[in-house]
C-alpha cells in the first residue's frame, strides 16, 4: 500500500497505520512517500500550503516501525 504523508498530519497516519497492522496484516507492504506538493489551490486551504517537513516524514515512518509494518519501508 501507498500512503502519501500530508501536513500537520492530515492523511491520518496514525490510523492507517493502525488499521493496516491490525486489521490487515503486519505482513503488509507500506510505502510512505513523501511527494507531497502544494499544486493549485492548495493554497486556500492553510494546513495544506506547505510541503511536508522531515520531522513529519520521520514521524510517520516511526509510526509504521512502531505498528510492525516494515516491509517495504526503507528505513534509513
Amino acid at each position: 500500500m501507498r500512503h502519501l504523508v500530508l501536513p500537520e498530519g492530515a492523511a491520518g497516519t496514525a490510523e492507517v497505520v493502525r488499521f493496516l497492522s491490525q486489521e490487515v496484516s503486519g505482513n503488509t507492504y507500506l510505502n510512505i512517500m513523501a511527494q507531497f506538493r502544494p499544486e493549485y489551490r492548495a493554497c486556500r486551504f492553510p494546513g495544506l500550503a506547505r510541503r511536508i517537513t522531515l520531522k513529519e516524514y520521520s514521524d510517520a515512518m516511526d509510526l509504521a516501525v512502531r505498528a510492525g509494518l516494515v516491509r517495504g519501508l526503507e528505513i534509513v
